[in-house]
């Protein structure tokens, strides 16, 4: 496979021959999952495997992202390319106390910036492209706006944080959701019958959006291979998940319930999906704006990370911990049966909707929050 790296880079890397991914982007539906943290932890990472990273920050609503590397006040960030002071991104590029590792920040409380127009967001995707680095990290703020959609499906890899709460966990659904189906408006915008199907169904109540099967079947009277064209890309939508701040073998379980969800309505595969445990130090080192702390080596969060850049950006599979194991589908059905709490039925918002629907069983994506039945 060919790298995006020399191949005596790669063995100076104790052989460690990165995957054909340059630019990625970490987000989560609700804010306060740990993408920021995630984003900074990874970039050090890669930094100090000897990669030269550039992390930036593009919550320009709710720019944070410097205050993880020390920096109270940034002297220079994305504002001044957006207002036009700067005639290249890379020209804000501020040194951080690690070695290999530069910041772009965003600009936070800036009326309006967080609402860019179409061509300007195009600009800035232009030439981040076109920034000097082995590894490009995006920082995207919480929710579902085009900005974050569009930053998220441009990235050579999506990265979705999860942390095990019902409203954490729902939200990374919808902003998957909405990322394919902008992903798919814009992919087929020159079909008009396709476009002004993704309109109405857009218009409905979230509830009431048809899973990706009932698209697809849609499509298919309108054109055979156009149905097919919609179905190759879907599949090369691949997101990766990282379940963030675990402390359980049931928080897994209770995430892993999006996988499954991801699977049966909007007929997503994740490319990976990983954990990072809780640990108390890398609170500690945020609070403190100690970036040398953040990766400390005797932080299980810190090896958490370390094995998850290894998993993410190398392709390596390392052993997990006993207690924890990616158990797909069997294990959250497992997980599910033992919790009859919600019962599919008619009571439920998605019912005959849902292609996971098995009325009068467990709910098998109970995890969503769809169902609305007490």
């Amino acid at each position: 496979m060919q790298t995006l790296f020399s191949v005596d880079k790669a063995k100076s890397n104790a052989d460690v021959v990165p995957l054909q991914k340059r630019i990625i982007a970490v987000a989560g539906g609700k804010g306060g999952v740990g993408k920021t943290v995630l984003t900074a932890s990874m970039g050090i990472a890669l930094a100090k495997l000897d990669y030269k990273t550039v992390v930036i920050d593009v919550d320009l609503g709710g720019a944070n992202l410097h205050q993880a590397f020390g920096i109270l006040s940034p002297p220079k960030t994305v504002r001044e390319f957006v207002t036009k002071k700067a005639v290249n991104l890379s020209d804000l590029s501020l040194e951080t106390s690690v070695p290999n590792l530069n910041l772009i920040a965003g600009s936070a409380g800036t009326l309006g910036l967080a609402n860019l127009q179409y061509n300007l967001k195009q600009k800035i995707l232009r030439h981040i492209k076109k920034i000097n680095a082995d590894f490009i990290i995006l920082d995207l703020g919480a929710g579902n706006c085009f900005n974050q959609l569009d930053y998220f499906n441009c990235a050579d890899l999506g990265v979705v944080v999860v942390t095990p709460e019902p409203f954490a966990i729902q939200d990374s659904y919808n902003f998957l959701k909405l990322c394919l189906y902008r992903r798919l408006y814009r992919s087929f915008s020159h079909h008009p019958q396709i476009v002004s199907l993704f309109k109405n169904v857009l218009r409905q109540p979230d509830a009431s959006i048809p899973p990706v099967s009932v698209l697809m079947k849609s499509i298919k009277k309108y054109s055979d291979l156009v149905a097919q064209q919609f179905k190759e890309a879907i599949a090369q939508f691949k997101p990766a998940l990282i379940v963030n701040m675990l402390e359980t073998q049931d928080d897994y379980q209770e995430c892993l319930a999006l996988e499954i969800a991801a699977q049966e309505i909007l007929n997503i595969d994740f490319a990976y999906v990983d954990y990072i445990r809780y640990d108390d130090t890398i609170r500690r080192a945020m609070k403190r704006m100690r970036p040398d702390l953040l990766m400390a080596s005797d932080c299980r969060g810190a090896n958490d990370i370390r094995r998850a850049v290894n998993h993410l950006f190398f392709g390596k599979c390392e052993p997990t911990i006993d207690f924890i194991r990616h158990s797909g589908k069997q294990g959250v059905e497992k997980m599910i049966q033992e919790n009859h709490d919600i019962i599919c039925s008619v009571k439920c918002a998605l019912w005959n909707k849902c292609s996971a629907q098995s009325g009068g069983y467990p709910c098998r994506i109970k995890a969503v929050g769809y169902v609305n039945q007490k």
